[in-house]
């Protein structure tokens, strides 16, 4: 996972991950979003705020996200935390988990492992189909604390345990690393494989990258242009360039049944209630 841009979500450098869902009907959410990724806050927060206003929790978890970083507005935890919850009583899962982070690591409130624990779990619980959402995963800096790599693992595992598929990818990193937990490769892969048949796209970018190098598992390249596939097809732009560059090496046996295979690939849906 050395390539991502982010490695520190959750942990202890506290990255906040961005969860954007665009929806035509939502016109001020898509504005919203398309100001945020041109750097124009001002703009964004003021399309999220009448969208937020009429109710959309996608535009409540946004905007949350705003007062949470101080962009577009003066930075504001409590505010953030107040949008957050908006969001997240209308079953929006990333503004759930947003506030399990906010009550496991004391962002802005106090400290309370009983309320991380219920939000992350309400998250788990309402985590979308992944294949069927359109859905911009965006890297923000978070809160500015000193990293605490250890807790970030505890946390993660809780999650993890529960099948969220971004813990089990950001909880990966850390065993790849060896922070706040002993560096094991094996456990990194299992990791990565459950978020992936999750249908995680950097999930499945990364499995693929693990089997063509033969990191935490044997060396499979139909494997790894499989997952490669999948990761390409869901618009990963790392995935189709090194799809390429494997195929160039591989059999055309090889490559037809994995092609197919991931044509015909769906993610697996983990019931809420098989996750505990």
């Amino acid at each position: 996972m050395g390539a991502r841009r982010f490695q520190q979500a959750f942990s202890g450098f506290a990255v906040v991950t961005v969860f954007c869902a665009v929806c035509p009907l939502h016109a001020d959410t898509a504005a919203g979003l398309a100001a945020f990724k041109k750097g124009d806050y001002a703009a964004a927060y003021k399309e999220w705020k009448a969208a937020a206003q009429n109710g959309q929790a996608e535009a409540e978890y946004d905007l949350g996200l705003l007062y949470a970083k101080g962009l577009g507005v003066e930075r504001d935890l409590g505010v953030a935390q107040q949008w957050y919850e908006a969001s997240a009583l209308q079953g929006n899962s990333q503004a759930e988990f947003s506030l399990g982070q906010m009550y496991a690591q004391g962002w802005g409130i106090p400290p309370d492992e009983a309320a991380a624990v219920r939000w992350m779990e309400m998250a788990n619980a309402n985590n979308a189909n992944t294949e069927d959402a359109d859905l911009a995963w965006l890297p923000i800096e978070g809160y500015g604390l000193e990293p605490n790599f250890a807790k970030a693992a505890y946390w993660y595992r809780l999650a993890a345990d529960q099948g969220h598929a971004e813990a089990e990818y950001e909880l990966a990193d850390l065993y790849s690393q060896g922070k706040g937990v002993p560096r094991d490769q094996t456990e990194a892969f299992k990791l990565v494989k459950a978020a992936a048949n999750q249908g995680f796209t950097k999930a499945a970018t990364e499995l693929a990258w693990r089997y063509a190098t033969g990191r935490g598992v044997e060396k499979n390249a139909q494997q790894a242009f499989f997952w490669y596939t999948v990761a390409a097809r869901r618009g990963d732009k790392t995935a189709q360039k090194r799809r390429i560059e494997l195929a160039a090496h591989m059999q055309g046996d090889d490559l037809r049944k994995a092609e197919t295979g991931a044509v015909e690939w769906h993610p697996v849906i983990v019931a809420a209630s098989m996750k505990k």
